[in-house]
């Protein structure tokens, strides 16, 4: 009797005081819920003094110390009961079964209350977009992902109490919709949270197709020039990429031993030969980029290497070369780089098409990102934007169109590459576009207040169009031409470049190989008609991608 005695009391307080604590934590974490959701009213609807000291002054400890402590006080309550399960569960008389059932509907009361306030949460953000949005900040979604949880195990560990005890039907019913409550919280994370939020993104940014995938023969208003200097033809999309020229460097100072020359195609030879791109211009780590013969077992050398330092991307076989196998004074040029440039703040997504306007005069509907809107959640996203030269029309009567030319960096914290997007007239080579760009830019930073112009105000908009592409081309203006000085004269079979671009919300995305085988008021920051983009290693002038978009032949049209 005197060992029943001493069991009994402990029983209860394995019971009652876990349930007790667990039920003051989840009314603390409902008053402060209530608490943060009027400063959350507060904010949009006044500007009172009010306001100004309660949300200054007791936003960070009420978020720090209630938000997350309240519930994780929670969170242990729930993991004693566990931790003893077996030994509440299993009552010996009908006074420990109703002390059971009492446990259960305490742990019913707060399942409900903790379901209660995620339904609030998401009620609320369904009426109103602006209250939602600073729910979705990371912090607020860590506190509505525990007391989701909550909800639901609160919910489960009911139920399962009353299945042990005498209890009615009727109770369990009530449990069960507890459950289904706490099932409907808990699968509303994904859509109601900023971890939710990004992580659904992050999957259909991945699952995300190519807006154009193949050869460059089916494009006919696109074009692949060999070096920024070529002549640029008008209405078209120009891309460049500086992989073939890493590789004709190679053969150039590896092979050859002197400058390149081609038979039938001097002046391309001379331009390439003179180009003043190289491998400097981006990280060694980024590119990779080799010549040499046959007989030498170059290709056996680029397949290693390239398995060494590019284990992610395919090994090159270069089977469809069958000119060169045989021939062991044939000589084989290969580079590959890559450059990602994650923005270190997405942009927003315009979810409605963005009118764009050609060379033409047509307009399309195309994907696009940016930076608008007055949420407080949107400010480090304007912050990383740096406007670097900017031209208004000041006889232009429309806001919108005294933004006769502009650049923009995209992200200035990105290292240690940048991505450039400019506004600016075509000139007749990439080259000198380039050129003009870089002194409105350079001329740009000397202007009065730079610091202040140059960042994006809250009034501001930037919209730009996004494209993912992947184009093979061929410079057929190459292929079959002698290259006189290769010792001994031979024909340039394969002269080939692969060229895989995407832009977009998160940031920008490069990679290519090339082969060559001898046998890129508010102001209005609109890119709504062509524009230039390229990609350069911070503190070197010459850029290691360009293009021109001259029309949405490549863009992500809606």
């Amino acid at each position: 009797m005197e060992t029943q005695t001493d069991i009994n009391p402990s029983r209860e307080s394995y019971t009652d005081m876990p349930c007790f604590a667990a039920i003051v934590s989840l009314l603390i974490g409902l008053g402060s819920f209530g608490f943060f959701l009027i400063i959350l009213l507060l904010e949009w609807d006044s500007r009172s003094q009010i306001f100004e000291f309660g949300f200054s002054s007791l936003y960070p400890i009420i978020l720090l110390s209630v938000f997350l402590a309240a519930p994780f006080f929670g969170l242990l309550a729930v993991w004693n009961i566990l931790a003893h399960w077996r030994f509440v569960t299993s009552p010996n008389d009908s006074r420990e079964d109703s002390r059971i059932r009492k446990t259960a509907g305490r742990f019913l009361v707060a399942s409900f209350l903790f379901s209660v306030a995620g339904l609030l949460r998401i009620i609320f953000g369904m009426i109103n977009e602006r209250i939602q949005g600073a729910m979705s900040k990371t912090l607020f979604s860590m506190w509505f992902i525990v007391t989701a949880l909550l909800a639901l195990s609160m919910g489960l560990i009911c139920f399962r109490l009353y299945v042990k005890t005498s209890s009615r039907i009727l109770t369990r019913i009530v449990a069960s919709f507890a459950i289904i409550c706490g099932f409907v919280v808990v699968g509303a994370i994904p859509w109601t949270t900023n971890f939710g939020f990004y992580f659904m993104q992050r999957a259909k940014h991945s699952l995300t197709a190519e807006t154009f995938s193949g050869n460059s023969d089916a494009l006919e208003r696109t074009v692949i020039i060999p070096t920024l200097d070529s002549p640029c033809p008008r209405d078209k999309n120009i891309i460049w990429c500086s992989s073939f020229q890493l590789a004709w460097n190679r053969m150039k100072d590896d092979v050859i031993g002197e400058p390149v020359r081609v038979i039938g195609a001097e002046e391309l030879a001379a331009r390439l030969n003179a180009a003043e791109q190289s491998g400097d211009d981006m990280e060694s780590s980024s590119y990779y980029a080799a010549a040499g013969r046959v007989k030498d077992d170059i290709i056996n050398t680029v397949q290693k290497d390239m398995a060494t330092q590019f284990p992610s991307h395919s090994v090159p076989d270069f089977n469809e070369i069958n000119e060169i196998k045989d021939f062991p004074d044939a000589i084989l040029a290969y580079s590959y780089l890559t450059a990602n440039v994650p923005f270190k703040y997405p942009f927003r997504q315009f979810k409605e098409g963005f009118a764009f306007t050609d060379s033409q005069g047509v307009e399309t509907k195309v994907g696009a990102f940016g930076a608008w809107g007055l949420l407080y959640r949107y400010k480090k996203m304007r912050e990383q934007v740096e406007i670097l030269y900017l031209h208004e029309d000041h006889e232009a009567t429309d806001r919108d169109l005294r933004m006769k030319e502009f650049a923009v960096d995209l992200c200035r914290h990105s290292q240690p590459y940048q991505v450039v997007v400019a506004v600016v007239e075509l000139k007749d080579s990439l080259a000198q576009t380039l050129d003009y760009t870089r002194r409105k830019i350079a001329d740009f930073r000397l202007t009065k207040n730079y610091e202040r112009i140059s960042s994006l105000d809250d009034t501001d908009v930037l919209i730009v169009p996004e494209m993912f592409w992947a184009i093979e081309h061929r410079f057929t203006e190459l292929i079959g031409k002698i290259v006189a000085n290769a010792d001994p004269a031979m024909p340039i079979v394969e002269a080939k470049q692969g060229i895989t671009f995407r832009l977009d919300r998160y940031g920008a995305m490069l990679e290519s190989e090339a082969t060559i085988a001898v046998s890129a008021i508010p102001r209005y920051f609109h890119f709504n008609r062509p524009f230039l983009v390229y990609m350069k290693k911070r503190g070197r002038e010459q850029p290691f991608f360009m293009m021109w978009v001259d029309n949405a032949e490549l863009l992500n049209i809606k």
